[in-house]
């Protein structure tokens, strides 16, 4: 997920909406994609000690950490790219690599991202499909991201209509094959 987020920001395009509050949040504290990504997880996780704690488990605790650590390691490369077909191409594989590496982890119900956390939790409560819901949900970071300070660019656009329905698409893939045991 991390490798994603950093591919699709290293496009200059943007990235998933909640990078977009990442960037807000650095704007606001100075601190770097990766460490306002911990910030934000740590915010987030107060619905999920309020209302179901089984979304919290070691991935809740790792996801923020590895996905932070491998945006910032991406973006630490920093390799010139000049071509608009490269960094659309860049933009699109870094957000399916996102929502694909998202519904990976989720199935392996070993703890989600507190932001999955809350979708799932949404997803219990009121039946909406995850892929709806985490569309609704990358809409309302964008806008508070720019409020924060983030740059609007087209990348979170494509996210909150590509993400959710891959994401979707993926989990019910691996589901039906039941690749994990439930807990």
């Amino acid at each position: 997920m991390g490798a994603g987020i950093g591919i699709a920001v290293a496009s200059g395009l943007g990235a998933d909406p909640l990078a977009i509050l990442w960037e807000g949040v650095c704007k606001v504290t100075g601190l770097s994609l990766g460490e306002s990504n911990v910030v934000v997880a740590l915010i987030m996780a107060i619905p999920l000690l309020l209302f179901d704690r089984s979304q919290i488990g070691p991935g809740t605790i790792l996801s923020p950490l590895l996905v932070g650590f491998m945006t910032d390691f991406v973006l630490g490369l920093s390799i010139p790219i000049s071509s608009i077909v490269i960094r659309v191409i860049m933009m699109i594989g870094g957000l399916a690599l996102l929502a694909i590496g998202a519904a990976i982890y989720a199935s392996a119900n070993i703890g989600r991202s507190t932001y999955d956390g809350c979708l799932f939790i949404i997803h219990s409560y009121f039946g909406f499909s995850i892929a709806k819901i985490r569309s609704c949900a990358d809409f309302l970071l964008l806008v508070f991201g720019v409020l924060l300070g983030g740059s609007i660019s087209i990348g979170p656009f494509v996210a909150i209509i590509i993400v959710g329905p891959i994401l979707g698409k993926v989990l019910s893939y691996i589901q039906s094959r039941h690749y994990f045991t439930e807990r």
